[in-house]
């Protein structure tokens, strides 16, 4: 299924599917350019080449997968975009937007997009072996599939350095044969769900994942 991705040259990299013994120098020759382009120096050049060098290894055909650089490189994070080829019961939503690792409720968002319709998005705070961390992810509700993104893990503090840079990229993306189900109403119940107040993500997403078909 195409997926095509509007992106920030100057604050996003694709990470494309490469043989093994490509991936390397994909890495290397792909930051030293983005780093002569910005103006950045060995220490950018040597960090986004060292990420771009990790996810080059979880690239596939299924998915787009993209290296976000916020604040002059000083967080990098990796943002994954893919379709499931159904429409996601309340179950498999709540497995997506909430962790049994968050140690506290999400932070909700409602967004509108040009392509992809009325989404909703969560961000959370995780703790897995002893290590903090966070994720933002989105869902976006269509007749028949459904497209979701993950934004991380990176840094606690991190998040809000590359949030703004992974929304512009949804904002304008776009997924062949997606028809947006312009359902406020379900953006708002998840909103609702995701409330302190509110026991349903903790209940209903007990076994942890996204389903992905």
């Amino acid at each position: 299924m195409q997926i095509t991705i509007a992106y920030d040259e100057d604050r996003s990299i694709p990470v494309p599917v490469l043989p093994v013994a490509e991936r390397a120098t994909w890495a290397e020759q792909t930051a030293a350019a983005f780093a002569a382009r910005v103006g950045g120096g060995d220490q950018l050049r040597q960090g986004v080449a060292s990420a771009l060098d990790r996810l080059t290894a979880l690239a596939d055909d299924d998915s787009r997968l993209l290296l976000l650089i916020g604040a002059d490189g000083a967080m990098l994070a990796p943002l994954l975009l893919f379709v499931v080829p159904h429409e996601l019961d309340e179950r498999e939503q709540a497995d997506f937007l909430w962790q049994p690792s968050a140690l506290l409720p999400p932070t909700p968002t409602v967004i509108t997009t040009t392509h992809l319709g009325t989404g909703f998005s969560s961000g959370l705070a995780q703790r897995e072996d002893g290590a903090d961390f966070s994720t933002r992810r989105w869902l976006f509700f269509g007749s028949g599939m459904t497209v979701a993104a993950l934004l991380g893990p990176v840094a606690p503090l991190g998040l809000g350095l590359v949030e703004a840079i992974a929304d512009a990229l949804l904002a304008e993306s776009w997924v062949e044969g997606f028809v947006p189900r312009e359902d406020v109403a379900k953006a708002q119940r998840l909103d609702a769900l995701a409330s302190p107040a509110q026991e349903g993500w903790r209940l209903g997403a007990a076994s942890g994942g996204a389903t992905a078909g």
